[in-house]
């Protein structure tokens, strides 16, 4: 490798280390940018201009560049670069220069020395050598004034603790682990409590369309997450019930850890020597899910309806969960879009919302157009049921009472939020709410989606868990404790519901309705919803889920046939 630059998001050089040649740093800049605008498709890692080829990666608000000039090991330098950026960040995290995974331009200004040192330190001559922080920190340590902490309340004492322990220090973790294979473990660990802690954590890409009554994506992206507090050189083996060999596995992509030996991976076991502290040992993809159950299902109806002269908008929203009892999902939070399938009424702000639920609270968030029900810890095979009611008011109404309260000076809830609010957010290209949205219709495609979050631990969704774990050390014969934990997490729009036209019902007889369509419209300049797509009703669901999560029968509650049939 001839050189490696830090450039921010405009190009501009912020760092660079020259390993071979006397380069002309400003031509091979403009040629990288000239080959980033012109690159197609331009997340493209690997660019060529004029002869150089350019390796990159986009970090956050920063980016890393290796130049070559001959034919190179693309792989070997892609990794490098990511494994470096990850580097980075683990620095700035443990010096608390950041309290979130995000590197800047004025971070890497500021640490250009540390950022040199680990230049140095990474990479002999152009050839990658060591990116371990478990390995680096020990060696490599930056002393930052209290003042210059996120938060120096109570870093004084830390600071002089580190101090003596550079001072004491006799052999670094780099001399320690120069002679020996396992790069990434020092020798000489000791623990006086030998411990091993295993966070086994899933992420479901789940939606649902209730349009055409199928599961239109349902995917598992999961990490094995480890943390080593083990003495000496450790050997660990781990079985699970699932196999890694090619074929029979039911992972789609997987990516070890360096510390898994490859030529050990036999069935369901791998062999590995952990690293000291905290590592990822494995990344995986699951895709082929078509035997698994959603873990909670969510049907929403939207009802409109006429009482005593009176129009409401009631939304009933039923929710099961189908995985076993003896598990529990916890933080559970739906949020249900406002919409109203009607051209003349609207919900009146001016009145408070109303529901009703055993299970869970229920808010009204403005903002978000939106109610989020909110279950704080609900069992596996439950049922739950939640009614939210709004008072609804026509559309002349709503726009002459507005006309009327500005010529009195007075403003109301509905004026402030379908008017002003509207109008002023508008004009920064941030349109809050207005009562010419719903007649968008990319609008009303693109948020008829119900979300779910929640947390599931204690089981996965995929149905893997752990067989054996076993921990063995030839020289020190220690006692050790293997600490096991699995968790699901779904987050904003990861866990969705499309919804179909088969949710919204229209309950106002339909005499009283001509007569509301005709003598509730604003005959003043604003838009009509005759335009409106409402689509065809959707055929009759067919889509079947044949297990239950974790890959035992499970009795569902009568309902939600819709999943079931």
């Amino acid at each position: 490798m001839a050189a490696i630059f830090i450039l921010d998001s405009e190009f501009n050089l912020l760092l660079q280390r020259q390993y071979q040649y006397d380069l002309d740093v400003h031509a091979i800049v403009q040629g990288f940018k000239a080959a980033v605008l012109n690159s197609h498709p331009f997340d493209s890692p690997v660019l060529t201009n004029k002869g150089i080829t350019y390796i990159h990666l986009k970090k956050h608000k920063v980016i890393f560049m290796i130049p070559a000039f001959s034919d190179i090991n693309l792989i070997l330098y892609m990794t490098y670069l990511d494994k470096f950026s990850e580097l980075l960040t683990k620095y700035f995290l443990h010096y608390k220069m950041i309290k979130t995974p995000l590197i800047t331009a004025d971070l890497v200004k500021d640490n250009f020395i540390l950022i040199y040192e680990l230049f140095d330190e990474c990479m002999d001559f152009g050839i990658p050598q060591l990116t371990e922080f478990s390995i680096l920190k020990d060696y490599i340590k930056t002393m930052i004034k209290p003042e210059d902490y996120l938060d120096a309340s109570h870093v004084t004492e830390e600071i002089d603790l580190m101090e003596k322990q550079v001072e004491t220090e006799i052999n670094s973790s780099i001399s320690r682990t120069a002679t020996t294979k396992v790069s990434w473990r020092p020798k000489g660990i000791f623990y006086n409590k030998n411990e091993f802690f295993i966070n086994f954590e899933e992420n479901l890409k789940f939606k649902y369309n209730h349009k055409i009554h199928k599961v239109v994506r349902n995917e598992i992206i999961g990490d094995i997450k480890c943390k080593s507090y083990l003495s000496g050189m450790p050997d660990l083996k781990l079985g699970l019930n699932e196999t890694f060999e090619d074929g029979k596995s039911i992972f789609n992509n997987i990516q070890y850890h360096q510390c898994v030996d490859l030529n050990k991976i036999s069935g369901k076991t791998i062999q590995f020597v952990p690293p000291d502290g905290e590592f990822d040992l494995l990344n995986y993809q699951i895709i082929d899910t078509n035997v698994l159950q959603p873990p909670i299902l969510v049907k929403p109806i939207y009802r409109i309806y006429s009482r005593n002269g009176n129009y409401k908008l009631r939304i009933k929203v039923e929710m099961i969960t189908t995985f076993k009892r003896k598990f529990s999902m916890s933080d559970v939070h739906i949020r249900i879009p406002l919409i109203i399938r009607h051209p003349v009424l609207y919900i009146d702000f001016n009145k408070p919302m109303k529901f009703k639920t055993k299970l869970g609270a229920v808010i009204h968030s403005l903002d978000d157009e939106c109610i989020v029900w909110n279950v704080e810890k609900i069992q596996g095979t439950m049922r739950g049921e939640m009614m939210a009611e709004f008072d609804l008011l026509q559309e002349k109404l709503l726009i002459t009472k507005y006309h009327e309260n500005k010529d009195r000076g007075r403003q109301e809830r509905n004026d402030l939020f379908y008017f002003e609010l509207g109008s002023e957010f508008d004009k920064v290209g941030k349109g809050l709410i207005s009562t010419n949205k719903r007649n968008n219709k990319n609008y009303i495609e693109n948020d008829r989606v119900v979300l779910v979050e929640f947390t599931l631990r204690n089981m996965l969704y995929s149905g893997l868990k752990v067989n054996f774990l076993t921990i063995k050390e030839d020289q020190l014969k220690m006692q050790s404790f293997p600490w096991i934990m699995y968790s699901v997490q779904c987050k904003n729009d990861d866990y969705s519901f499309v919804l179909g036209e088969d949710g919204f019902t229209d309950d106002i007889d339909p005499e009283e309705n001509k007569k509301l369509k005709e003598n509730g419209k604003w005959t003043g300049d604003m838009p009509s919803d005759e335009n409106q797509d409402k689509g065809p009703i959707d055929e009759e669901p067919h889509f079947d889920f044949s297990t239950a999560l974790d890959h035992g029968p499970v009795d569902i509650e009568p309902g939600f046939d819709e999943y079931m049939e």
